[in-house]
């Protein structure tokens, strides 16, 4: 075959934007119920530079509201070292937001309406919306609805830590924000799984159930071991490190006594292998 004349060649070449400092925002659709707290939709901010994608659920599209979620995103962001140069964003709270950045020294790049190719952040609300609805599919068939936005923290950390950072791509995006996700310390399960969660002695009465049904939501960051978990009877909210959960969709990893044995015996022999001989 004949090679065409050099003159029908085309050359095409795309350059990735490799200045740091530069933050998109935007806001999704509403979500299709109102939540128990009155949340309506996400505003979303996408990081380049750590590639990581936050969602923070807003009960309305007001300015006041959007300016409130866009500076508890910036001073997050802020707070972990990174400071912002260029924000790129739709028109939503641009007078308040603009007075904002101009104390803090950064430039603000309005795009023009209907143009989804400039802002970054609408790719990042369909990456989101689509791990969202994928997390959504997981829970539990009765699973109330009203509860979507306390399944968040979760679905934000499990995005991010499948996003390779821009700054390190050893480390996911999570690990560039928070450093290393520690598995031992926050166990993770199917969000909106059903659960069985422990009451002291202190919480029921001599003849009282020992157990009370709840829904999970999700690791609480700031114990041990210990998760968030909603009890429909009360109707609050729980934190509790006793719990048996029962997934629709999975079954819960579990070791039989040899498994188990094996493990302990090869916990032990490294253990001996790592001991230094005394003298």
């Amino acid at each position: 075959m004949t090679p065409p004349p050099a003159g029908n060649i085309f050359c095409f070449a795309a350059f990735a934007d490799k200045q740091t400092g530069v933050m998109y925002s935007d806001l999704t659709g509403t979500f299709p119920f109102m939540s128990l707290a009155g949340n309506v939709c996400f505003f979303v901010v996408y990081h380049y530079e750590s590639n990581a994608i936050l969602g923070l659920p807003i009960p309305n599209m007001e300015d006041a509201t959007i300016f409130k979620a866009y500076k508890q995103q910036y001073e997050f962001l802020k707070s972990k070292g990174f400071t912002m140069k260029v924000n790129v964003m739709d028109n939503q709270a641009s007078k308040q937001i603009k007075q904002f950045l101009t104390t803090q020294e950064c430039e603000l790049l309005l795009v023009e309406p209907h143009n989804h190719r400039v802002n970054a952040a609408e790719r990042a609300i369909q990456t989101f919306k689509d791990h969202f609805v994928s997390a959504l599919a997981t829970t539990d068939s009765e699973f109330p609805l009203q509860l979507w936005d306390r399944l968040t923290p979760q679905v934000e950390t499990t995005l991010n830590l499948m996003r390779r950072s821009r700054i390190d791509p050893s480390k996911s995006a999570y690990e560039v924000l928070h450093g290393p996700y520690d598995w031992n310390r926050f166990p993770l399960a199917p969000p909106g799984c059903k659960a069985v969660i422990y009451e002291s002695p202190a919480q029921r009465g001599s003849w009282g159930s020992r157990g009370v049904d709840a829904w999970y939501l999700g690791p609480s960051m700031d114990h041990y071991r210990c998760c968030h978990y909603f009890v429909p009877e009360t109707r609050t909210f729980r934190i509790s490190g006793s719990a048996e959960l029962f997934p629709q969709h999975c079954q819960v990893p579990c070791l039989t006594t040899r498994e188990h044995l094996q493990s302990l015996s090869a916990e032990v022999v490294n253990t001996l292998n790592q001991l230094t001989p005394t003298k």
